[in-house]
C-alpha cells in the first residue's frame, strides 16, 4: 500500500505539479439522477427544469412573507473598499477554468443550474 501511494505522490509531483489532483472533490462530479425525486403531490420529477422549479418552491417558501430589515440599520458600517474594475471577458475567462460538471459544495448542483 505504501509503495502505491509513494508512486502516486511521485507521479503527481513530477507530472502535474498539483497535489490537489489527489483529492476527489476537485474532479468533475457525476450528475445525480432526478428520476427518483418526487414532488409533494408524489409525482415523479423527470426534467431538470422541473427539478429547478421544485427546489425553488422548497427553498423559497418564505419569499412572499414580509420582512423587517430595520435591524440592518443598527449594524455598524465598514469603510468602503476599492474594487478594481474587471470586464465581462475577464469574468468569462475565470469561469471557463471551472469544471462544467460540478460546483463546490455538497449540493452537487452544476453551474448550469
Amino acid at each position: 500500500r505504501n509503495a502505491h501511494f509513494e508512486e502516486r505522490l511521485f507521479e503527481v509531483s513530477t507530472c502535474s505539479q498539483r497535489v490537489w489532483d489527489l483529492l476527489s472533490w476537485v474532479k468533475p462530479r457525476r450528475m445525480t439522477s432526478s428520476a427518483g425525486m418526487r414532488r409533494a403531490d408524489d409525482s415523479v420529477i423527470t426534467m431538470d427544469t422541473d427539478l429547478a422549479e421544485e427546489f425553488d418552491r422548497t427553498f423559497h417558501k418564505a419569499a412572499d412573507r414580509p420582512c423587517d430589515l430595520s435591524i440592518v440599520d443598527e449594524l455598524p458600517s465598514d469603510p468602503a473598499r476599492d474594487w478594481p474594475p474587471f470586464s465581462a471577458l475577464e469574468l468569462t475567462d475565470a469561469l471557463a477554468t471551472c469544471s462544467p460538471k460540478s460546483a463546490p459544495g455538497p449540493d452537487h448542483l452544476t453551474w448550469k443550474m
